[in-house]
Protein backbone atom coordinates (compact mmCIF):
# COMPACT_ATOMS: atom_id res chain seq x y z
CA UNK A 1 0.00 0.00 0.00
CA UNK A 2 1.20 3.26 -0.97
CA UNK A 3 1.25 5.98 1.27
CA UNK A 4 1.25 9.84 0.10
CA UNK A 5 2.43 12.59 2.26
CA UNK A 6 0.40 15.56 3.82
CA UNK A 7 1.32 18.46 1.66
CA UNK A 8 0.45 21.95 2.62
CA UNK A 9 0.62 24.71 0.63
CA UNK A 10 3.52 26.51 1.31
CA UNK A 11 2.02 30.04 2.32
CA UNK A 12 -0.58 28.67 4.60
CA UNK A 13 2.67 27.45 6.71
CA UNK A 14 3.98 31.04 6.65
CA UNK A 15 1.00 32.82 7.01
CA UNK A 16 0.25 30.17 10.16
CA UNK A 17 4.04 31.58 11.69
CA UNK A 18 3.36 35.05 11.13
CA UNK A 19 -0.12 34.89 12.76
CA UNK A 20 1.93 33.63 15.60
CA UNK A 21 4.72 35.80 15.61
CA UNK A 22 2.58 38.78 15.79
CA UNK A 23 -0.19 37.43 18.25
CA UNK A 24 3.39 36.60 20.22
CA UNK A 25 4.44 40.53 20.37
CA UNK A 26 0.70 41.51 20.98
CA UNK A 27 1.31 39.58 24.41
CA UNK A 28 4.46 40.63 24.80
CA UNK A 29 6.45 37.31 24.55
CA UNK A 30 9.47 36.64 22.38
CA UNK A 31 8.62 34.60 19.50
CA UNK A 32 11.85 32.75 19.24
CA UNK A 33 11.42 31.55 23.15
CA UNK A 34 7.89 30.84 22.17
CA UNK A 35 8.58 28.50 19.22
CA UNK A 36 11.22 27.13 20.43
CA UNK A 37 9.30 26.03 23.66
CA UNK A 38 6.06 24.79 21.70
CA UNK A 39 8.45 23.26 18.87
CA UNK A 40 10.08 20.93 21.61
CA UNK A 41 7.16 20.37 23.78
CA UNK A 42 4.30 19.25 21.31
CA UNK A 43 5.36 16.18 20.59
CA UNK A 44 4.68 15.26 24.62
CA UNK A 45 1.71 17.54 25.24
CA UNK A 46 -1.44 16.36 25.14
CA UNK A 47 -3.44 16.84 22.07
CA UNK A 48 -7.21 16.96 23.95
CA UNK A 49 -4.90 20.41 25.58
CA UNK A 50 -3.62 21.59 22.84
CA UNK A 51 -5.10 25.14 23.23
CA UNK A 52 -2.12 25.40 26.41
CA UNK A 53 -0.15 26.05 23.13
CA UNK A 54 -1.51 29.05 21.78
CA UNK A 55 0.42 32.76 22.81
CA UNK A 56 -1.95 33.54 25.39
CA UNK A 57 -1.89 30.46 27.46
CA UNK A 58 1.03 29.56 26.83
CA UNK A 59 2.37 33.03 28.46
CA UNK A 60 0.45 32.21 31.62
CA UNK A 61 1.19 28.71 31.84
CA UNK A 62 4.80 28.01 30.42
CA UNK A 63 6.50 31.60 29.83
CA UNK A 64 8.28 30.92 33.35
CA UNK A 65 10.08 28.61 32.37
CA UNK A 66 10.68 27.76 29.03
CA UNK A 67 12.04 24.78 27.79
CA UNK A 68 15.52 25.77 25.88
CA UNK A 69 17.49 25.11 22.86
CA UNK A 70 20.79 23.09 23.23
CA UNK A 71 22.14 26.85 21.39
CA UNK A 72 20.48 28.90 24.30
CA UNK A 73 23.69 27.80 26.10
CA UNK A 74 26.57 28.41 23.97
CA UNK A 75 28.75 31.48 24.00
CA UNK A 76 30.71 32.65 21.48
Amino acid sequence: METHPIRFPSCSIETTRQSLTVTCRLHGIDPYDYFVDVLQRVGQHLAALVDELTPRIWKERFAAKPLRSDLHSCTG
